[in-house]
């Protein structure tokens, strides 16, 4: 199997972005419910494409943490060819800070790079954030992740209307409060802060294949790629990883929505337009 990674969309597409298989279908699984046989021979499969890219869990360490805890649901990606692509493994915990309650959201997205499918796991986790708020609808739902790459850092800003942190003035750094909440659920994973910054974890998920410039080149210059590496200078040898919070209230999930949307349609006009032949051309003579 390549090497996987999570995947995001960019501007420019390239020979290897058209050839990548679309991922097409994703099945949502509740990890508790699957009998013993299945989640013992899922498990193997799932831990295949995570060890593939990243070092750092074995098989027991993996399970107890992107599979074995309370409440997690699990999406298995499928390609247009049939084959289990990646997955998402989402979890739910509410925290309390400053009298404010906080439901927080995580998810993990791990897609082998033969196939395309950012958005397929985006729509599920939007879909997975809006159950989430509309069971605890006078919750303060947010989304807690970790961003290894620049990858879905930068589809995070692309596709949220509010990041922390962020080089943008809407959001920039967390506010006090928000800031002792990502303290407490990061704090349950016990992977430590890279110096003085509490958004940098030094993490145990090293990538074997860190060579994203090599692929993305054309994103260098890209702004948020900026902010991200120059945050997070680790990122590609020691393991490194920028924590993010979204706010994901009803109007954040529906304005993620519609971006995405945009986008998707903006993407496949850019693919078709890039697939279509050239039409030759003919010189016409008097009386032809």
């Amino acid at each position: 199997m390549s090497a996987m990674t999570t995947t995001t969309t960019v501007p420019f597409i390239g020979e290897r972005a058209r050839s990548r298989i679309p991922v097409v279908r994703c099945e949502r699984l509740l990890w508790r419910r699957l009998d013993p046989g299945r989640r013992r021979a899922l498990g193997d499969a799932l831990y295949a494409i995570f060890a593939d890219y990243y070092a750092g869990f074995d098989r027991e360490a993996f399970t107890e943490l992107f599979l074995a805890r309370e409440g997690v649901v699990v999406a298995l990606l499928y390609g247009a060819d049939g084959r289990l692509a990646g997955f998402c493994s989402v979890r739910r915990a509410i925290y309390s800070a400053a009298g404010q309650r906080f439901g927080v959201f995580s998810a993990g997205v791990y897609v082998d790079t033969d196939y395309r499918g950012g958005r397929v796991a985006a729509r599920f986790g939007l879909g997975e954030a809006l159950r989430f708020k509309l069971s605890h609808p006078w919750l303060q739902v947010a989304y807690l992740g970790l961003a290894h790459t620049p990858a879905p850092y930068r589809l995070f800003t692309q596709t949220m209307e509010r990041v922390y942190p962020s080089r943008a003035a809407r959001s920039g750094e967390p506010p006090e409060v928000i800031a002792a909440v990502m303290g407490q659920a990061l704090a349950d994973r016990g992977w430590p802060q890279v110096g003085e910054d509490p958004c940098v974890l030094a993490t145990p998920m090293l990538a074997r294949r860190s060579r994203w410039f090599e692929r993305k080149p054309e994103l260098r210059d890209d702004p948020d790629v900026r902010f991200f590496t120059e945050r997070v200078p680790g990122w590609a040898e020691d393991g490194h990883a920028l924590s993010v919070w979204i706010p994901l209230d009803l109007k954040d999930i529906a304005g993620a929505a519609l971006r995405m949307l945009r986008q998707s349609v903006a993407l496949g006009d850019n693919r078709k337009r890039l697939a279509a032949p050239a039409l030759p051309k003919l010189k016409l003579g008097r009386g032809e």
